[in-house]
């Protein structure tokens, strides 16, 4: 979609009304201030996709995307590309001499360079993922450390999920992540002193949900977004629907008492959603990515705006 579009949307959602990374000096009131909503934009469409990540980096939207072809990026201002994706230099061959390959790929702003943290899958019925940091040089993502970042916590067997990467309260970073080699199977956080460098595991239960036993109370993919006003806005996946959390200090969320977001909010024929991730524009405005599933099983990266109202 050109920026004309998107701008004109925002226009629409503003006179109708009244993903993480560096974030600009404005935005909404707050996270408790008013109730969260999502507003689908049917024009945004990525089909034969899934599994996006986002980020704000360099001045624009980073929206990673998995694809029939591999992982591609689509790089934006206001993250509205939707047409033209690219690959990222260094990713595909990354993981070489690790044992594991690249899969979902976080793109993050670094102090002073662009970052890529990246989940590893090891060789099917090996039941082992770890993450990767990769950072950008001449040009080119390389690992930085050589080894994972982070394998798990005690009870997550080497096998985690679904990562997502922000900055704690302190200026830590904080990775929240799938234990999806733990019994519950839930959402869990680590956090990093060095800049994202290692990671050690802090909590399993930041979503309240370590005592439930099934997958309709259980949050999983989960993204975070420490708002440019104060506080996180976050977003879950339960059987197939969204559920917004907000938080004060990134750690501990509760949840936002409203309907759950539904596939078909966005699309007629959807079925289920999948993946949310999040980011937050230098004009104030949040957007969430999200993979749909249609009624005929296919796979696409569509987008929301989530405002306070």
């Amino acid at each position: 979609m050109k920026r004309s579009s998107v701008l004109a949307f925002g226009l629409l959602l503003l006179a109708c009304t009244g993903k993480d990374g560096a974030v600009g000096p404005t935005g909404p009131t707050g996270p408790t201030a008013s109730t969260w909503r999502a507003v689908p934009n049917a024009a945004f469409r990525i089909l034969n996709a899934s599994i996006p990540n986002v980020g704000w980096v360099s001045e624009e939207v980073w929206l990673t995307v998995g694809t029939p072809q591999g992982v591609r990026v689509y790089r934006s201002r206001d993250g509205g590309n939707q047409s033209t994706a690219e690959v990222l230099s260094g990713l595909a061959s990354a993981l070489d001499g690790t044992g594991y390959v690249p899969t979902e790929t976080v793109p993050r702003q670094g102090p002073g360079l662009r970052e890529l943290y990246v989940l590893g899958l090891a060789p099917p019925g090996t039941n082992r993922a770890a993450l990767f940091r990769l950072q950008e040089s001449g040009g080119t993502f390389v690992r930085n450390p050589s080894g994972a970042v982070y394998v798990g916590g005690s009870d997550d067997q080497g096998l985690i999920g679904v990562p997502d990467v922000y900055r704690a309260t302190d200026g830590r970073y904080r990775l929240i992540y799938v234990g999806k080699g733990s019994p519950r199977k839930n959402s869990r956080t680590a956090v990093s002193g060095d800049q994202g460098a290692t990671f050690i595991f802090e909590s399993n239960n930041p979503f309240g949900d370590i005592a439930t036993s099934g997958a309709s109370d259980t949050n999983v993919d989960p993204a975070v977004l420490k708002l440019a006003s104060g506080g996180y806005l976050a977003v879950t996946m339960r059987a197939t629907k969204l559920y917004i959390f907000t938080s004060s200090d990134g750690m501990t969320f509760t949840p936002q008492a409203t309907m759950p977001i539904e596939a078909t909010s966005f699309f007629a024929g959807g079925m289920g959603l999948f993946d949310p991730t999040l980011v937050q524009l230098p004009d104030g405005t949040v957007l969430m990515y999200v993979t749909l599933e249609d009624d005929q099983r296919r796979s696409s990266v569509v987008q929301a705006m989530l405002r306070l109202s």
